[in-house]
């Protein structure tokens, strides 16, 4: 190789800093996986601006703060609402809303205890109990909603009727 040439190549390579390359990599796949998890970009995270030496003696704990690597990130599943099993349910769910209504502090291994004496073929195992308990949640959640809601609208009918006979 001639002088010169070897004089170019070594001036480049002193001018190459590695710790800035890998970062300006990192933000590029930070970019491209924003894209490819919603569609448009992300603005990535500076990494601190560190030197070389610095960067090695970092490597050997590198491992502890776990894959760093944007394009490793988990993708949003998609939410289904259907069913797919038949609902254990189904045909003694009145009877459950009928016990919640008039005790509605009853818990949900009682509940089962009950069903599990009223059809014992179908509950005496207990393997429905945490389906049972996601029933009775989402029923709970409704009623608390209902209850407050149902007081919202009665303080805000009551404020306009005040409000009507004051003016």
């Amino acid at each position: 190789m001639a002088d010169a040439t070897k004089v170019r190549l070594r001036e480049q390579s002193a001018a190459l800093d590695p710790v800035r390359l890998l970062q300006e990599i990192c933000a590029v796949q930070h970019t491209l996986a924003g894209f490819a998890a919603s569609g448009r970009p992300e603005t990535p995270t500076p990494l601190p601006v560190t030197d070389l030496a610095t960067f090695l003696s970092s490597l050997s704990t590198a491992w502890a703060s776990g894959e760093v690597r944007p394009t490793h990130r988990k993708q949003p599943g998609a939410a289904h609402e259907w069913r797919s099993r038949t609902d254990p349910f189904e045909h003694t769910w009145p009877v459950v809303l009928q016990w919640l209504e008039r005790e509605p502090t009853v818990t949900t291994s009682e509940i089962m205890g009950r069903l599990a004496v009223m059809v014992p073929d179908v509950y005496a195992s207990g393997a429905q109990l945490r389906t049972l308990q996601r029933r009775i949640k989402q029923w709970r959640a409704k009623k608390a909603k209902e209850l407050i809601m149902g007081q919202l609208r009665r303080s805000v009918g009551e404020s306009e009727a005040t409000t009507t006979e004051l003016g």
